[in-house]
């Protein structure tokens, strides 16, 4: 991987004390294969200990956190599992990948799968998860339609390949500035929904509507044609990333 990749991406980095965006090859499995390049999100070490801390503090016990970080300490997810009779497939029993696995012992931390670099527009995350359904549940959109989405979401390794660039670097800078929108919403105003979008008390409507048609462009752009069942007029096209205006 040419190393001004990684320094490039860098630039999203606030600091030690949040999660890195880290470039890895995603190879896949024999039989399912991705051949792509993807970006983890790796919550440092120390981070991860502060969780774990605050988990035992209020008697959380064998939470998700502690079952991953002990899988990422342990054995080479590969050699844990057995061979499908079926598909003749490895089925691992690791709750973490190879990848995963290896990108723990290059850079520390918890890596969590975050965006697939591919096709034309600078790649898609690597499934419609809370943060996208959460956005266009808030917005209106019918609980049948989001799982439609979600279960059509393209998967890793089905659009063309596609190396790091701007077009990578501006989509995931749009996602970091929807999230930061969102959460410096209160949490009354997260969930609060009606048929027309979001009713924010102390926003002014026009730049809440804007700030939600950038959610659907962002989304539009990551799917492309992939999803084409479902409603166009939910998804308008690709966003110009605007500054938002107060």
């Amino acid at each position: 991987m040419p190393p001004e990749w990684q320094q490039d991406l860098d630039r999203l980095w606030p600091g030690e004390q949040v999660s890195r965006l880290v470039l890895h090859w995603l190879a896949g499995l024999e039989g399912e294969p991705v051949q792509r390049w993807a970006i983890w999100e790796v919550l440092p070490t120390a981070e991860v200990g502060k969780v774990l801390e605050q988990e035992r503090a209020f008697g959380v016990r064998n939470s998700l956190t502690e079952a991953l970080w002990k899988a990422l300490a342990g054995p080479d997810p590969r050699t844990l599992g057995h061979l499908d009779a079926k598909t003749k497939r490895w089925r691992t029993s690791s709750l973490v990948s190879r990848e995963q696995w290896d990108l723990h012992r290059e850079v520390g931390g918890l890596p969590m799968l975050s965006w697939i670099i591919e096709g034309p527009k600078g790649g898609h995350s690597w499934q419609c998860g809370m943060f996208e359904q959460g956005f266009l549940m808030a917005a209106g959109v019918e609980a049948d339609t989001v799982q439609a989405l979600a279960q059509a979401w393209p998967n890793p390794g089905s659009q063309p390949f596609a190396p790091y660039d701007q077009r990578v670097f501006r989509a995931l800078q749009e996602r970091d500035q929807l999230r930061q929108w969102r959460e410096s919403l209160k949490w009354t105003e997260r969930m609060n929904r009606t048929a027309a979008g979001l009713i924010v008390e102390g926003e002014h409507t026009k730049r809440h509507q804007f700030m939600l048609d950038r959610v659907f462009r962002w989304l539009d752009n990551q799917i492309g044609d992939a999803v084409s069942d479902i409603p166009r007029t939910l998804l308008p096209q690709w966003s110009d990333f605007q500054t938002v205006e107060e």
